[in-house]
């Protein structure tokens, strides 16, 4: 009962950062726009008094009148006076000329992490199918995540489920490539995971590919029959294998993302793990779905869906 009162007062307290969050930026607006420092041939988003909004790229200021050259080589003009906010827009916001919402969750695949890290004091709540996970940026180069099937609290049958890794990342080595290293150690009914990975992304964080190289630990208990007498037996045997992981993601829309996610394993136990997918993304909610394929376990495809929250 411990365990299920620190998970849910961790949860009040998410949800009201929430909460705070989003009082605070409704009530951000601009006192005087003269303040506002425009960039000739940058994206901004504007959003007018009537909760409208443009999108576009500043070309000039004459008078009260601002112009701004959309995508379809239009001009929009907004006056002063209707402005309520103004957003200056990365390249990673643009797709076609359109605003598109950030890949609030770039550091990751669909379990496979990318080199990038999440900033500072960020935090993402995900959930695959039962299980849940928050994850934290201690620094801007380090961060770690927990996570545990929920259900199971209340009732064992569901399955005791608990996760915790790590990731050092987010150092450039060049303009296009990244480095980091992760590890996680995992308890999944009577199986024991553990991992440890170096990470190289090429590209940024709307189109990459993700190469691993490192470790894989499972250790569980396996049934077997004594000779002669023919009596069933278990014992706790561990399996080790090498670990290849090729992941990658690619815009296709302002809102969606294709990606794919392999786990190369050499091991009768250890299966390698192929998948196939897509991210919706939202401005902090993302969305995602991809069939499973494992290979000499199942020989099958299976549907794997999740959730995620930056807060």
């Amino acid at each position: 009962m411990g365990t299920y009162h620190r998970i849910m007062e961790i949860l009040k307290v998410l949800v009201l950062s929430l909460f705070l969050s989003n009082i605070l930026h409704a009530q951000k607006k601009i006192a005087d726009l003269d303040d506002v420092s425009f960039a000739i041939n940058e994206y901004y988003l504007v959003t007018l008094e009537d909760n409208t909004f443009i999108f576009g790229v500043y070309r000039e200021r004459i008078g009260d009148q601002i112009f701004f050259q959309t995508n379809y080589y239009s001009t929009l003009i907004a006056n002063v006076n209707d402005i309520k906010h103004v957003r200056k827009v990365s390249e990673e916001n643009v797709f076609n000329g359109r605003y598109a919402p950030s890949n609030v969750h770039f550091n990751r695949y669909f379990f496979a992490q990318s080199a990038f890290n999440i900033p500072k004091h960020s935090v993402n709540l995900s959930t695959y199918s039962l299980f849940t996970a928050i994850e934290y940026g201690l620094t801007d180069h380090v961060s770690i995540s927990a996570g545990a099937n929920l259900l199971s609290i209340f009732n064992q049958e569901f399955g005791n489920i608990h996760l915790i890794s790590t990731k050092v990342g987010g150092f450039a080595i060049s303009e296009t490539v990244t480095t980091g290293v992760t590890a996680f150690y995992g308890v999944f009914e009577d199986m024991t995971h553990r991992m440890a990975s170096g990470v190289w992304t090429l590209g940024d964080k709307n189109q990459n590919l993700t190469f691993g190289l490192g470790y894989f630990n499972l250790t569980k208990n396996v049934n077997s029959r004594m000779p002669i007498t023919n009596i069933l037996v278990s014992e706790r045997k561990t399996f080790t294998s090498g670990l290849i992981t090729l992941s990658g993601m690619t815009r296709i829309t302002r809102k969606m993302f294709l990606m794919t996610e392999n786990w190369l394993r050499r091991s009768p136990e250890l299966p390698s793990i192929y998948s196939l997918g897509y991210r919706l993304a939202g401005s902090k909610f993302m969305f995602d779905f991809c069939m499973l394929y494992q290979d000499r376990r199942f020989n099958e495809f299976s549907p794997f869906i999740g959730f995620s929250y930056k807060f």
